[in-house]
């Protein structure tokens, strides 16, 4: 502040106002005693480090007088020994033009004393020049004694914390011998008080109930039990039989009450659940054996049926095979004898040409144009043509039925899933081009190892029910393709569609919609089974009024 009014004098002009002077005076009279009022140290020094300014509390914290600052106090003099060093940097930091705040020293008073200290410090810039720093300074000797009593509280806390850590575990030690001992025992027992409400159990509980051991205390262990998961068979008071759909145990429950012992009523309760799955299953199981017995039963019919057929099959395409070798060998040898008729024929024209008169050539000329011969030798060609392609056609079908009629062959090879899917679609065209018009979109796929006349088998079904399920006219969509190494089979239609409560069913044997004498129920769950036997998976998605599609994979084995 002196500085300044150094300053304001040395201005021309402004050193005769002393009406200036004297409200900077007083400007600087008001800034010490608002100064002298704060409870905190306020402070100013030059660039030299040298003490310019100091509150009246700075003067009473560190017990100097405004002549040692006359004798150059410095503000580095008034830290301890110890944090000088880093006084010093602080200060060229804040000289720098640099704000600091929060910075803990120890200060050390004119007899010795020390205490500590936080200062916040901001450099003083006169004409754009930092001229020194200016700052406050906060005596934390009450928060330090905060501090450190909280840390012995702490320290307190902690050894209570420690003693009972020591006895928590004692009575844990006692309650894990006690579950231990009850973990033991194979059935399910539950401690209940007078409200029903679990207070102990043993470690199958949670287990079955899928819960920790502390989320089962204070539960209702008939809420805990009795979930819509666990299906009461027959119950009374004091037990029943149960079922528990998630993991397919049965269970016996009984419930033993027990007194206070003085008089006081009932106490509580013990609730077992003993285990019954074992009878159960033995049960289960002979039913089912019986069920599998009738149901490969039914396969074996089937397969003699589908191979009587396939013999049949194989009888009659090789009765086809030799006529249609004949019609096809003998419409060669035809094509060739028309090309040399025609071949005289025209030679004979231009012959004739050059030796008869006008009058001849022009009667010719008209019998041949009222024969047709010019169309009837062009006809010929592609009537021989389109015969061939049709001895072609049989053929390929009574090789497809041939090769489809090997249902129960059982050889494991390399196989094209698309040159099987159209083998199948040939043997079937006729069950569907009447009902569907059928479009195929076959993906890149390798070859797969795999029984392939087992896999026809799978397409012929799912093809002769997409048509069936279409009323009148429709469309198939058959559709292949590679992915995450699984070869995708996709046939989709757009008929009537599977209700939604038939869905989890239609693989099941013996499952049919179909009316009497129609269907036997066992296609699509020999389908499941051949797919199965490939390792494969089968998945629906249907819509009623909109149509189904049936989604086959199997793993590529081998494949090139």
């Amino acid at each position: 502040m002196d500085k300044l009014m150094e300053s304001i004098h040395g201005v021309p002009g402004m050193a005769e106002s002393e009406q200036t002077v004297e409200t900077i005076r007083q400007s600087e009279a008001r800034f010490r005693e608002l100064t002298d009022l704060l409870p905190q140290t306020v402070f100013e020094m030059d660039r030299d480090g040298a003490l310019t300014f100091a509150n009246r509390h700075g003067f009473d914290s560190y017990g100097y007088t405004p002549d040692d600052f006359s004798k150059g106090l410095t503000a580095v003099q008034m830290v301890v020994p110890e944090d000088r060093e880093k006084a010093r940097e602080n200060i060229q930091r804040v000289l720098s033009g640099e704000r600091l705040g929060g910075i803990e020293y120890t200060a050390q008073r004119k007899d010795g004393g020390t205490f500590p200290v936080v200062i916040f410090s901001s450099p003083v810039v006169y004409e754009n020049n930092i001229v020194g720093l200016r700052g406050v300074i906060f005596d934390i000797t009450e928060r330090k004694q905060t501090e450190k009593q909280l840390r012995k509280s702490q320290a307190e806390l902690l050894v209570k914390h420690e003693q009972l850590m020591i006895l928590f575990a004692q009575v844990e030690l006692a309650k894990k011998q006690w579950e231990k001992t009850l973990d033991c025992i194979s059935d399910l027992v539950i401690l209940v008080d007078r409200e029903e409400k679990v207070r102990r159990c043993n470690g199958p509980v949670a287990e079955l109930a899928g819960k920790p051991h502390d989320k089962l205390i204070g539960a209702e262990w008939k809420e805990l039990l009795l979930t819509p998961e666990m299906d009461v068979i027959s119950i009374t008071e004091t037990g029943g039989e149960l079922y528990h759909r998630p993991s397919g145990r049965w269970f016996c429950l009984s419930t033993y009450p027990f007194t206070t012992g003085d008089g006081g009523g009932t106490a509580g309760a013990v609730v077992t659940l003993h285990d019954t799955t074992e009878i159960k299953q033995a049960t289960t199981a002979l039913e089912k054996a019986y069920a599998d017995l009738k149901s490969t039963q039914a396969q074996m019919l089937q397969r003699e049926k589908m191979a009587s057929i396939g013999q049949l099959a194989a009888g009659i395409a090789h009765e086809i095979n030799n006529p249609i070798g004949f019609v096809a060998s003998n419409l060669g040898t035809l094509g060739k004898y028309v090309e040399r008729f025609t071949d005289f024929i025209d030679a004979q024209t231009k012959a004739l040409e050059s030796l008869q008169t006008p009058e001849t050539a022009e009667k010719l000329g008209m019998k041949r144009k009222e024969l047709k011969l010019d169309y009837i030798i062009e006809d010929v060609k592609q009537l021989i043509k389109e015969s061939v392609e049709g001895t072609d056609r049989v053929r390929k079908i009574v090789q497809d039925l041939k090769s489809f009629s090997r249902v129960d062959e059982a050889e494991y090879k390399h196989a094209d899933i698309n040159e099987c899917m159209d083998s199948t679609m040939n043997i079937v065209w006729n069950e569907l081009k009447y009902k569907a018009t059928v479009h195929k979109e076959y993906g890149d796929i390798p070859l797969t190892r795999c029984y392939p006349q087992q896999l026809n088998q799978v397409f012929m079904n799912l093809l002769v029910n997409a048509s069936h399920a279409i009323e009148k006219q429709g469309e198939i969509t058959v559709r292949t393709w590679l992915e995450d190494e699984n070869i995708y089979i996709a046939v989709a239609d757009n008929g009537c569609g599977i209700p939604e409560e038939n869905l989890s069913r239609i693989f099941e044997p013996f499952f049919t919609t179909k009316e009497v004498g129609m269907g036997t129920g066992l296609g699509l769950s020999i389908l499941y089974d051949i797919v199965k036997k490939h390792k494969g998976e089968i998945a629906v998605e249907s819509r009623v009024g909109k149509g189904t599609t049936f989604t086959v994979w199997i793993p590529v084995v081998d494949g090139r």
